[in-house]
């Protein structure tokens, strides 16, 4: 199912459960936790923005999992994932945790999945670049933390572009929006 599958199952391992899992289970109180406001993905980050870093404009209706995302074990996963013009793939995928710990959390798991420190971008960043040579392809990920909330953008490349710098910079940019 592509990009947006990956993403998922990438990050609800990282959430430590699988994809089937209920969220929140064996956890008491989890049920009467609020979670802090899940911002609009569409809003953080402009086409035009999306063009500026990858060459392409999302064509066609973006796919999400909807508005509020899917439940996760400490909050909410929300996924928007556009196919460009130029044949690329861009994602935006929002972790929203319940509390800092929980984020900080999410954090130190990716880390651990291939991801390397990318210093000056929120109050932790991330860099994870993937070149898959047989086809000349790649993924280009950065992710910051900001309170209970981890932001993540990805570029997949069809021509296999690893360049970090101008998705970090649109990283730093839409950590602004909300």
């Amino acid at each position: 199912m592509g990009l947006l599958s990956s993403a998922l199952d990438a990050l609800t391992k990282a959430a430590g459960r699988t994809s089937t899992q209920k969220a929140g289970a064996g956890q008491p109180g989890v049920a009467d936790r609020v979670l802090p406001p899940i911002p609009d993905l569409a809003t953080l980050v402009t086409p035009t923005e999306i063009e500026q870093v990858t060459g392409g404009t999302p064509k066609g209706e973006p796919r999400r999992n909807g508005p509020q995302g899917s439940e996760v074990i400490d909050g909410r996963l929300v996924i928007w994932e556009a196919h460009l013009t130029n044949g690329d793939e861009f994602l935006i995928t929002l972790s929203v945790s319940y509390d800092e710990a929980g984020s900080r959390l999410t954090m130190d798991r990716m880390n651990e999945a291939e991801h390397t420190p990318l210093e000056g971008v929120g109050e932790r960043g991330l860099l994870r670049v993937k070149s898959y040579k047989k086809k000349g392809t790649s993924e280009v990920g950065v992710s910051a933390l900001k309170g209970p909330y981890t932001l993540s953008l990805t570029h997949s490349s069809s021509t296999g572009q690893t360049d970090h710098e101008a998705l970090a910079d649109l990283l730093r940019i839409a950590l602004t929006r909300f």
